[in-house]
């Protein structure tokens, strides 16, 4: 939804604000890039749609991260950040699940980050956005493997179909790309994503 609010101009921005009775610039800037930043224009960190996506210090994080994750899954994606979150790119990158999930988990996670950093303010790690996604992407991954082993109980829709979740193991291997992996020690199969 947030994607969508983004694509159509809808998304409320601080730079949204600016030119209102009472509300002056300084007061939309970033603040996360505020406090990172040693610029004293304002306008550089203003709090637009194009910084919250590109250019924002904890944006830059998570697509820092979000690329390595495609790397590792050997898909490729030449592009800048924000035409990755809003959908850009081939085709055939759309349908990978690890596309789908890193592109849920950034916009799930810029309201929580912004909100733990205005609570935080010089505190906040500029890769809180970052962690957030590494843990949304990962609980996805548990889930995909929990729903097809022996502990969850089956339950299906009308059209007799898991709602889109792998059906199989070798399913699920294949859709997280050797993220998900058999365990060492076991039979059981483990999520292993890099570090922020």
């Amino acid at each position: 939804e947030y994607a969508w609010r983004v694509a159509t101009g809808v998304a409320h921005v601080g730079a949204s604000a600016v030119g209102w009775t009472g509300v002056e610039q300084w007061e939309c800037v970033c603040t996360m890039c505020a406090i990172a930043s040693t610029d004293t224009d304002d306008s550089a960190l203003l709090d637009s749609v194009e910084h919250r996506l590109k250019d924002c210090v904890m944006a830059k994080h998570a697509w820092a991260w979000a690329s390595a994750v495609l790397v590792g899954a050997g898909i490729a994606y030449p592009g800048e950040a924000a035409g990755f979150w809003l959908y850009g790119g081939t085709l055939d990158i759309h349908s990978e699940r690890v596309v789908s999930v890193l592109r849920g988990a950034f916009f799930e996670a810029i309201r929580p980050a912004r909100q733990q950093m205005a609570a935080q303010g010089a505190a906040c790690p500029e890769t809180v956005m970052a962690d957030m996604m590494r843990e949304r992407v990962a609980a996805e991954a548990r889930l995909d493997v929990f729903y097809v082993s022996e502990a969850f109980e089956r339950s299906y829709d009308a059209r007799e179909k898991k709602a889109g979740r792998p059906e199989t193991v070798a399913a699920v291997r294949a859709e997280w790309r050797g993220y998900v992996r058999a365990a060492r020690a076991s039979n059981e199969m483990v999520v292993v994503l890099p570090r922020v």
